[in-house]
């Protein structure tokens, strides 16, 4: 099976649908290790996906674009402060894999690459601060 890359054009709901279904798709081949969940603060802020297990707490905020703003980071900041075990994401459509302060941020394309079933989550995301 080739890799799937995220080379179109997606509008950011599109995207959201599409990590969506592959980390369900990704944890039903684990036999639903995790539960997938949303987090909303009182305050109103948003995290996209948080994946919540044995393994761990993973918590994913996605974005269609190309660069890093500090204001697309807060949601994992806000999440992070109410559970500073959990292991923060933020993928992008950016080309560079880099650790901004607590927040591991990962290329889209490259994230969706390496989302092997029969990976654990801290295996691909490994390369990182975890």
């Amino acid at each position: 099976m080739s890799p799937l890359r995220v080379s179109f054009c997606l509008d950011h709901e599109a995207l959201e649908g599409l990590l969506f279904q592959q980390l369900k798709a990704w944890n039903a081949y684990r036999n639903n290790q995790f539960i997938l969940y949303f987090w909303r603060s009182r305050g109103g802020i948003e995290v996209d996906f948080i994946l919540y297990g044995e393994d761990g707490i993973f918590a994913f905020e996605v974005k269609n674009s190309g660069k890093i703003r500090n204001q697309d980071l807060r949601p994992l900041l806000e999440f992070r402060s109410d559970y500073p075990e959990s292991h923060a994401i933020f993928l992008y459509r950016g080309k560079e894999r880099l650790l901004r302060g607590k927040i591991l941020c990962i290329p889209v394309d490259e994230f969706l690459h390496r989302l092997d079933p029969d990976k654990a989550m801290k295996l691909i995301l490994s390369g990182s601060a975890l």
